[in-house]
């Protein structure tokens, strides 16, 4: 009789061993994975907005350096200005 009550508790273990647990495992992967994918993409952004603004720099100071080539009387400024080569 005393035999019962703990076949129901060594019943409840097995049932947490085998059900709960991969449960609760496979919930805490999935929560790893989520913050390791949205870490990454916070790195990605940052990249691609590095990498935006270098262009932008570069772009601005291409377009200063032709600005100041149009104004120019330099015979070679001048060459340049009519074959497109500026920049």
């Amino acid at each position: 009789m005393t035999d019962v009550p703990s076949q129901g508790v060594s019943n409840l273990f097995q049932v947490l061993a085998y059900i709960v647990a991969p449960i609760i495992l496979g919930i805490m992967i999935f929560y790893g994975v989520q913050r390791t994918r949205k870490r990454q993409a916070a790195v990605s952004k940052a990249q691609e907005e590095a990498v935006k603004n270098l262009y932008a720099d570069d772009e601005a100071d291409r377009s200063a350096k032709e600005r100041a080539v149009e104004g120019s009387s330099n015979p070679i400024d001048v060459i340049e200005r009519k074959t497109g080569l500026t920049g």
